[in-house]
C-alpha cells in the first residue's frame, strides 16, 4: 500500500515537474527565436520529421504549440 502511495506521489510530482518545464519553454521559445530563412523555421532540433527541417512559420508555430500542450 505504501508503494502505490510513493508511486502516486512521484506520478504527481513528474507530471508537475513537466508542466513547469513546458510553462518555461512556452515563455522562452517562440516562434521568433527559431532560426530561419527566407521566411522558412529550422525545427530540426525540436522534432525529428519526414522530409526537411526546415518548415512555413505557421507550420514552427503548430509544432511548438504542439510540444508544450
Amino acid at each position: 500500500m505504501l508503494t502505490k502511495r510513493m508511486n502516486d506521489l512521484e506520478r504527481q510530482a513528474d507530471a508537475i515537474e513537466e508542466n513547469a518545464v513546458n510553462q518555461q519553454i512556452k515563455s522562452t521559445i517562440n516562434v521568433n527565436s527559431l532560426m530561419n530563412m527566407n521566411d522558412m523555421y529550422y525545427v530540426g532540433n525540436l522534432v525529428d520529421i519526414d522530409g526537411s527541417d526546415w518548415v512555413s512559420k505557421s507550420e514552427a508555430q503548430a509544432i511548438l504549440d504542439e510540444l508544450v500542450n
